[in-house]
């Protein structure tokens, strides 16, 4: 088994994956997030449990960051395209590209589904 230097292991790259659109024929592809998009997510998330910010638009951003199309950019501009698809769309996407990720959405979907 080869031995890994640093250049090789940062050149690697973030894993990505096709993932099924719920009610549907068609997939879209999502990356995995880097370790400093997941400490953001997740410092966002605890801030949300404090204070009034939407979870929704959080969990909105994490489908902008995580959703890319065939070229590897963004399929999204911003949240408000997202947020213009259904709940479950969008909550199959975040717990998709959170689990590629390393991240739990357990606790995360409860909440989102208790605001709705």
């Amino acid at each position: 088994m080869p031995r890994f230097t640093k250049d090789q292991l940062t050149a690697k790259g973030l894993r990505r994956r096709e993932v099924c659109i719920p009610d549907t024929d068609g997939t879209v592809t999502i990356r995995e997030l880097s370790t400093a998009e997941v400490r953001e997510y997740a410092d966002k998330f605890d801030t949300a449990k404090d204070e009034s910010i939407q979870q929704l638009d959080i969990l909105a951003d994490l489908i902008v960051r995580g959703v890319i199309d065939e070229h590897g950019k963004p399929m999204f501009d911003n949240a408000t395209e997202v947020k213009s698809m259904s709940m479950a769309v969008i909550s199959h996407l975040a717990k998709e590209i959170s689990k590629l990720s390393g991240m739990s959405m357990d606790s995360d979907e409860k909440k989102v589904d208790a605001s709705n």
